[in-house]
């Protein structure tokens, strides 16, 4: 897969080129600052990378509310596990969506 296209880190202020959202300086700091950070702690676990790479397996690289195939998906909880252990792995609650699907989804409050 070929690698985005350089551009500055969103942090305001910084001018380092990343690939990524921010740079490694930033992302750390921006992370702790989030309100639900101990449970964005699940989502770097190998049983959920695991999960994840079933869902895109199964649902081909395609978003469930588009149908575009990407290789750039999330895997998305249907519904909001908000710190529920048994929905966050719940399989029936997980779906693939394409970035602006996702963020669409996320602004409804779904």
């Amino acid at each position: 897969m070929p690698e985005r296209a350089p551009r500055f880190c969103m942090e305001p202020g910084c001018s380092q080129l990343v690939t990524t959202v921010r740079c490694p300086a930033h992302t750390v700091p921006g992370e702790r600052r989030r309100p639900n950070r101990l449970l964005r702690r699940w989502y770097r676990t190998p049983a959920w990378k695991a999960m994840r790479g079933r869902i895109l397996r199964e649902q081909a690289y395609q978003c469930a509310e588009c149908k575009r195939v990407t290789v750039l998906l999330d895997v998305d909880h249907i519904t909001p596990h908000q710190g529920n252990r048994e929905r966050f792995w719940d399989r029936g609650n997980l779906q693939a969506l394409c970035r602006p699907c996702h963020v669409r989804k996320t602004r409804r409050g779904e």
